[in-house]
């Protein structure tokens, strides 16, 4: 089985890898970074949102 956990906030980055650190389990940790299109006087400017990060752990990884 695989666990995928997504968050926003650092404190919860933080308090999920606690938890998996003091289990000793090994995780993979992506930040996922997204900007939108905005229009802007005829421009097309890209404005970023917040970045996820995705915590997966367990399963076969395909290695």
């Amino acid at each position: 089985m695989r666990v995928v956990i997504n968050v926003i906030a650092l404190e919860s980055l933080n308090r999920v890898t606690s938890v998996i650190n003091a289990k000793g389990l090994e995780a993979e940790i992506v930040s996922v970074m997204v900007a939108r299109a905005q229009n802007y006087g005829g421009l097309h400017l890209m404005k970023g949102e917040n970045p996820v990060y995705v915590i997966s752990l367990g399963g076969d990884n395909g290695d």
